[in-house]
Protein backbone atom coordinates (compact mmCIF):
# COMPACT_ATOMS: atom_id res chain seq x y z
CA UNK A 1 0.00 0.00 0.00
CA UNK A 2 2.84 2.37 0.82
CA UNK A 3 4.25 1.86 -2.66
CA UNK A 4 0.91 2.76 -4.23
CA UNK A 5 0.65 5.88 -2.06
CA UNK A 6 4.21 6.91 -2.97
CA UNK A 7 3.51 6.34 -6.67
CA UNK A 8 0.30 8.37 -6.54
CA UNK A 9 2.05 11.16 -4.63
CA UNK A 10 4.79 11.30 -7.28
CA UNK A 11 2.16 11.37 -10.03
CA UNK A 12 0.41 14.29 -8.31
CA UNK A 13 3.75 16.09 -7.93
CA UNK A 14 4.48 15.56 -11.64
CA UNK A 15 1.09 17.02 -12.61
CA UNK A 16 1.72 19.95 -10.25
CA UNK A 17 4.97 20.70 -12.07
CA UNK A 18 3.18 20.74 -15.44
CA UNK A 19 0.78 23.45 -14.29
CA UNK A 20 1.72 27.11 -14.79
CA UNK A 21 3.21 28.73 -11.68
CA UNK A 22 0.79 29.86 -8.95
CA UNK A 23 -2.31 28.39 -10.57
CA UNK A 24 -4.92 26.07 -9.10
CA UNK A 25 -3.18 22.83 -10.10
CA UNK A 26 0.24 23.99 -8.88
CA UNK A 27 -0.66 22.78 -5.41
CA UNK A 28 -1.06 19.10 -4.54
CA UNK A 29 -3.92 19.64 -2.11
CA UNK A 30 -5.96 21.34 -4.86
CA UNK A 31 -5.38 18.47 -7.27
CA UNK A 32 -6.32 15.90 -4.61
CA UNK A 33 -9.46 17.89 -3.79
CA UNK A 34 -10.40 18.18 -7.47
CA UNK A 35 -9.99 14.44 -8.12
CA UNK A 36 -11.88 13.56 -4.91
CA UNK A 37 -14.78 15.85 -5.80
CA UNK A 38 -15.05 14.34 -9.29
CA UNK A 39 -15.10 10.78 -7.90
CA UNK A 40 -17.59 11.65 -5.15
CA UNK A 41 -19.84 13.35 -7.71
CA UNK A 42 -19.94 10.25 -9.90
CA UNK A 43 -20.53 7.90 -6.96
CA UNK A 44 -23.24 10.05 -5.37
CA UNK A 45 -24.96 10.65 -8.69
CA UNK A 46 -25.14 6.94 -9.44
CA UNK A 47 -26.21 5.86 -5.97
CA UNK A 48 -28.51 8.86 -5.49
CA UNK A 49 -30.54 8.05 -8.58
CA UNK A 50 -31.08 4.52 -7.27
CA UNK A 51 -32.05 5.78 -3.82
CA UNK A 52 -34.63 8.21 -5.21
CA UNK A 53 -35.88 5.72 -7.81
CA UNK A 54 -36.48 3.11 -5.14
CA UNK A 55 -38.10 5.61 -2.77
CA UNK A 56 -35.48 5.08 -0.10
CA UNK A 57 -34.38 8.68 0.47
CA UNK A 58 -35.60 8.83 4.07
CA UNK A 59 -33.87 5.54 4.88
CA UNK A 60 -30.57 6.69 3.36
CA UNK A 61 -30.82 10.01 5.23
CA UNK A 62 -31.36 8.14 8.49
CA UNK A 63 -28.37 5.88 7.82
CA UNK A 64 -26.17 8.89 7.09
CA UNK A 65 -27.12 10.41 10.43
CA UNK A 66 -26.57 7.06 12.14
CA UNK A 67 -23.07 6.97 10.65
CA UNK A 68 -22.48 10.42 12.14
CA UNK A 69 -23.56 9.10 15.54
CA UNK A 70 -21.25 6.12 15.05
CA UNK A 71 -18.34 8.44 14.41
CA UNK A 72 -19.07 10.45 17.56
CA UNK A 73 -19.37 7.28 19.67
CA UNK A 74 -16.14 5.88 18.20
CA UNK A 75 -14.32 9.13 18.87
CA UNK A 76 -15.39 9.12 22.50
CA UNK A 77 -14.37 5.48 22.87
CA UNK A 78 -10.95 6.27 21.43
CA UNK A 79 -10.58 9.13 23.92
CA UNK A 80 -11.84 7.02 26.84
CA UNK A 81 -9.49 4.15 26.04
CA UNK A 82 -6.56 6.54 25.56
CA UNK A 83 -5.89 5.42 22.00
CA UNK A 84 -4.07 7.72 19.61
CA UNK A 85 -6.31 9.94 17.55
CA UNK A 86 -4.34 9.10 14.42
CA UNK A 87 -5.75 5.58 14.74
CA UNK A 88 -9.29 6.98 14.77
CA UNK A 89 -8.67 8.86 11.54
CA UNK A 90 -7.44 5.63 9.93
CA UNK A 91 -10.42 3.60 11.23
CA UNK A 92 -13.07 6.31 10.92
CA UNK A 93 -14.71 4.98 7.76
CA UNK A 94 -14.93 1.44 9.12
CA UNK A 95 -16.51 2.74 12.35
CA UNK A 96 -19.14 4.63 10.38
CA UNK A 97 -19.93 1.74 8.04
CA UNK A 98 -20.25 -0.79 10.87
CA UNK A 99 -22.49 1.53 12.89
CA UNK A 100 -24.60 2.40 9.82
CA UNK A 101 -25.05 -1.24 8.80
CA UNK A 102 -25.87 -2.21 12.38
CA UNK A 103 -28.53 0.50 12.64
CA UNK A 104 -29.89 -0.46 9.20
CA UNK A 105 -30.29 -4.05 10.34
CA UNK A 106 -31.84 -2.88 13.59
CA UNK A 107 -34.35 -0.74 11.66
CA UNK A 108 -35.33 -3.75 9.56
CA UNK A 109 -35.60 -5.95 12.67
CA UNK A 110 -37.79 -3.47 14.57
CA UNK A 111 -39.97 -2.95 11.49
CA UNK A 112 -40.49 -6.71 11.09
CA UNK A 113 -41.11 -7.35 14.81
CA UNK A 114 -43.50 -4.46 15.48
CA UNK A 115 -45.39 -4.15 12.22
CA UNK A 116 -45.12 -0.36 12.44
CA UNK A 117 -44.90 1.65 9.23
CA UNK A 118 -41.34 1.84 7.94
CA UNK A 119 -41.40 5.65 8.03
CA UNK A 120 -42.24 5.55 11.73
CA UNK A 121 -39.40 3.17 12.60
CA UNK A 122 -36.93 5.05 10.41
CA UNK A 123 -38.00 8.37 11.95
CA UNK A 124 -37.41 7.11 15.48
CA UNK A 125 -33.92 5.86 14.65
CA UNK A 126 -33.19 9.03 12.65
CA UNK A 127 -34.11 11.29 15.58
CA UNK A 128 -32.25 9.10 18.06
CA UNK A 129 -29.11 8.99 15.95
CA UNK A 130 -28.97 12.72 15.30
CA UNK A 131 -29.60 13.41 18.99
CA UNK A 132 -26.95 10.93 20.10
CA UNK A 133 -24.49 12.26 17.55
CA UNK A 134 -25.11 15.88 18.55
CA UNK A 135 -24.69 15.16 22.26
CA UNK A 136 -21.48 13.21 21.74
CA UNK A 137 -20.14 15.69 19.20
CA UNK A 138 -20.59 18.47 21.77
CA UNK A 139 -18.52 16.46 24.22
CA UNK A 140 -15.63 16.39 21.76
CA UNK A 141 -13.37 19.37 22.26
CA UNK A 142 -10.35 18.45 20.24
CA UNK A 143 -8.01 20.61 18.17
CA UNK A 144 -6.84 17.68 16.01
CA UNK A 145 -10.26 16.62 14.74
CA UNK A 146 -12.85 19.19 13.66
CA UNK A 147 -16.28 17.55 13.55
CA UNK A 148 -17.80 20.41 11.53
CA UNK A 149 -15.23 20.10 8.74
CA UNK A 150 -15.88 16.36 8.73
CA UNK A 151 -19.66 16.77 8.44
CA UNK A 152 -19.66 19.56 5.88
CA UNK A 153 -16.50 18.53 4.10
CA UNK A 154 -12.99 19.85 3.75
CA UNK A 155 -11.73 18.97 0.27
CA UNK A 156 -8.38 20.63 0.95
CA UNK A 157 -7.70 17.96 3.60
CA UNK A 158 -7.97 14.97 1.22
CA UNK A 159 -5.09 12.55 1.71
CA UNK A 160 -3.68 10.19 -0.90
CA UNK A 161 -5.10 7.20 0.97
CA UNK A 162 -8.53 8.87 0.74
CA UNK A 163 -8.17 9.02 -3.05
CA UNK A 164 -7.37 5.32 -3.12
CA UNK A 165 -10.41 4.55 -0.94
CA UNK A 166 -12.62 6.66 -3.21
CA UNK A 167 -11.25 4.90 -6.27
CA UNK A 168 -12.07 1.51 -4.74
CA UNK A 169 -15.57 2.73 -3.87
CA UNK A 170 -15.99 4.03 -7.41
CA UNK A 171 -14.93 0.65 -8.82
CA UNK A 172 -17.38 -1.16 -6.53
CA UNK A 173 -20.13 1.23 -7.66
CA UNK A 174 -19.34 0.62 -11.32
CA UNK A 175 -19.30 -3.16 -10.80
CA UNK A 176 -22.62 -2.93 -8.96
CA UNK A 177 -24.29 -1.01 -11.78
CA UNK A 178 -22.74 -2.99 -14.64
CA UNK A 179 -23.29 -6.39 -13.01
Amino acid sequence: MDTLIAWLDSLIASINQLAPADTFFTYGFNLRAFVAIIMVSVICGAIGSQVVGNRMSFFSDALAHCAFAGLAVAFLLFLALGLAQAHLLNWMMLNMVVFGVGIGLLIAFVHDMTGLASDTVIGVFFAGAIGLGAVFARMIRNPVFNIESFIFGAPDKVRTIDLISLLLLLLVTVVFFVG
